[in-house]
């Protein structure tokens, strides 16, 4: 299934957002968190990404997702790839679907209490020559997810999971839950386990990753992902999956 997914947190300051910048969800890990951009600040990653079966490859070339921090606790987002798609020796490139989101978080981490925030998310398609060589659905689709994190020391923990709508389809399931470490001042490892599925017939397709996150400069991170399929049913397995960009704050 299409489901492409943007997060992250900033700080509001250059010094705070060289220390938040640890311990999150978000790109290039597949499992979202609360956090949003400071007001009036953008975050913009660019990544180069892939899912490959035996038989079919999905190649983001690439995919583009900036975020806005409308209010205090509001993000906008919009993201959408220039998708390249390889199966039965045939290759399609093309815009495929985009992404339009407003993330709401209600409630902030603190006094042992989790943040939690929901963030829906229309997808739709830009280009009708998209549908037509099958790089995205012909319909439009509504993603509503809850995120929840919260930390002990330098580890953090994501979880999240949603529905996804498709006009004149059957619904869908995402979820999953990522925990992250600090290596140091500038570097965090993450770790998640991620499932989507379908409701209709019962399948689903289950990813482990391992991710870094790499601070180039207090407004630029170094950001990577490999991953692969551990557990599926009655789907073709990504049998691998990787995400390698650069997230920019500004």
């Amino acid at each position: 299934m299409t489901l492409v997914c943007v997060r992250t947190l900033t700080a509001v300051t250059l010094a705070v957002s060289a220390a938040c910048a640890l311990a999150q969800g978000g790109p290039p890990m597949l499992t979202d968190d609360p956090g949003t951009p400071p007001v009036g600040g953008f975050e913009l990653n660019v990544a180069y990404t892939t899912h490959a079966t035996h038989d079919r490859l999905e190649a983001e070339r690439p995919l583009i997702d900036l975020a806005y921090g409308a209010t205090m606790n509001v993000q906008l987002k919009i993201e959408g790839p220039w998708l390249l798609v390889r199966e039965g020796g045939v290759s399609e490139l093309d815009l495929g679907p985009v992404l339009i989101g407003v993330k709401w978080r209600f409630r902030d981490e603190g006094h042992g209490r989790p943040a939690v925030s929901t963030f829906p998310q229309v997808q739709t398609t830009l280009a009708r020559r998209s549908v037509e060589k099958g790089l995205a659905d012909p319909g439009t689709g509504l993603l509503v997810p809850i995120e929840v994190q919260w930390h002990r020391g330098k580890v953090g923990f994501n979880f999240d999971g949603g529905l996804f709508f498709l006009v004149g389809g059957a619904p869908e399931w995402t979820g999953g839950g990522a925990v992250s470490t600090e290596l140091d001042e500038h570097s965090e490892l993450i770790g998640e386990l991620h499932f989507d599925g379908a409701f209709e017939d019962g399948s689903y397709d289950g990813i482990a990753q391992i991710g870094l996150r790499r601070e180039l400069a207090p407004s630029a991170s170094f950001i990577v992902a490999f991953g692969r399929t551990v557990v599926s049913s009655g789907v073709s397995p990504t049998r691998v999956s990787s995400y390698v960009g650069i997230q920019l704050r500004f």
